[in-house]
């Protein structure tokens, strides 16, 4: 990742940042002002179980 704008922009009430990649390995195809969607992963974790929101409940003001 290169450069995640400071200022958002609000589309159909969805809040979007403006972000600039450099891919290691890239096509011949790609060409500037192409949209893409891409996916970034911050961390992974083996054998760990995935669970919904929407189970974690908040009991004694602990999670």
């Amino acid at each position: 990742m290169e450069h995640i704008a400071y200022e958002a922009r609000f589309i159909n009430n969805i809040t979007v940042y403006s972000v600039r990649v450099k891919p290691v390995n890239y096509s011949k195809v790609f060409r500037t002002g192409m949209t893409a969607t891409i996916t970034i992963t911050t961390e992974s974790k083996k054998n760990a179980m995935s669970i919904p929101n929407s189970f974690i409940t908040e009991a004694a003001r602990k999670k």
